[in-house]
């Protein structure tokens, strides 16, 4: 079976006929997402194998009207040249709501060279994919799960890991269908060679510690079935496309939480994985850190005076914003400091389970070229007692 996503037109044109396609809706998103375009006879559309469209189409306003000031003419050639549209044939889609049979076929846009115009949005999509392909931050989710569930025929494992930006650890409970118990996958990242954010960055990451406690708390839960998900969501619960496109994959690995209620998979066809996906934090009380990278502990107590409070309120905010701008790191969860990551194993007693830590050592204190255990994070590697994802309503 030829996969759609990777139909020449030829395959294409036998796909329409097998649905006896009679219309073609040949689209193009402008700037602002809506589509445009035009309805070609399934004829017209063979015989010519796309369409032509003014360039300003996909500059056009939500209302469908164009510009009267700003940058438009500095994008949009003052001759409004045509552009080629060629039919993308992965994109085919059959319109549920025609009365006759028709099609929907996203399309490309060329100019007179045959090259793609680089202001139309898939264009720009395009170039925003491949610059994520050189840095290697695509997604293979394919690729992973495979990875993932050859590592998850070992009771426990630990990946070893670095990044030029962060450090953390994360710990997998990886379920399998017919396994006993579940895998513990413990992926850990140091980040020695670092970059340095920009002013900005460094800025808003200061103003935003809260967000580490928020990513910490939050567990990141799948659900997967190796052919299409059989999973039941009632009508007419509304539901995004991207969650409908998940259900559709195959494999189909979708989010184990916000589902409508009623939302249910048949007993006689379980997930054939699951797993569970959460940040580690250093638990350890301040008073164990090292002592130049504790934060201090303000006594309000000891300087607010009721009879006078208002400047005492402005010396420890005062203080606490400059704390904040010259001294505060993260430390706990998610690192942005250069370091190096040392990792322990222990077990408690002789037939105890093994317990990883993972330490890393960064600069102690600002400007500091000795190095202290800024962060330490630890879990079992035992089997977790907590039961397998499962759907949860929103």
């Amino acid at each position: 079976m030829v996969i759609r996503q990777q139909f020449t037109f030829s395959e294409l044109e036998n796909w329409l006929n097998e649905r006896r396609v009679t219309e073609i809706e040949c689209l193009v998103p402008d700037l602002t997402g809506v589509a445009r375009g035009k309805i070609l006879p399934r004829e017209k559309f063979t015989e010519d194998r796309g369409m032509r469209l003014p360039e300003a189409v996909v500059a056009m306003g939500v209302t469908g009207e164009f510009p009267e000031e700003g940058p438009y003419y500095d994008v949009i050639s003052p001759n409004d040249r045509d552009m080629h549209l060629r039919p993308d044939p992965g994109t085919v889609r059959i319109v549920p709501w025609a009365t006759d049979p028709t099609a929907q076929v996203i399309h490309d846009c060329f100019d007179q060279d045959g090259k793609l115009v680089p202001f139309a949005p898939r264009s720009v999509l395009r170039r925003v994919c491949e610059l994520y392909d050189a840095e290697g931050w695509s997604a293979n989710e394919p690729a992973r799960e495979e990875f993932l569930r050859r590592l998850a025929t070992y009771p426990a494992a630990a990946i070893l890991g670095g990044d030029v930006h962060f450090s953390c650890s994360v710990v997998m409970d990886h379920y399998r269908k017919g396994a006993a118990q579940p895998s513990r996958i413990v992926q850990l990242t140091c980040s020695p060679a670092h970059n340095r954010f920009k002013p900005v960055v460094r800025l808003l990451v200061r103003q935003n510690p809260v967000l580490q406690q928020v990513a910490g708390a939050i567990a990141i839960s799948r659900m997967a079935w190796a052919d299409k998900s059989p999973l039941v969501v009632p009508f007419p619960a509304n539901l995004s496309p991207g969650r409908r496109g998940r259900l559709a994959r195959k494999p189909s690995l979708i989010p184990a939480g916000g589902w409508p209620a009623g939302t249910a998979y048949p007993a006689d066809k379980p997930p054939d994985w699951r797993w569970r996906l959460e940040v580690l934090r250093d638990s350890r009380p301040e008073s164990e850190l090292p002592p130049n990278l504790r934060q201090p502990s303000f006594a309000a107590i000891a300087e607010l005076q009721p009879a006078n409070a208002f400047p005492a309120y402005q010396a420890i905010a005062a203080r606490h914003q400059a704390f904040t701008s010259a001294r505060f790191e993260h430390l706990r969860q998610i690192v942005f400091n250069s370091n190096i990551g040392v990792v322990r194993l222990r077990r408690e007693g002789s037939t105890g389970p093994l317990t990883l830590r993972h330490s890393l050592y960064s600069c102690n204190g600002p400007g500091s070229p000795e190095m202290a255990e800024g962060t330490r994070h630890e879990t079992s590697l035992a089997p977790s007692p907590k039961p397998a994802p499962e759907i949860e309503f929103r």
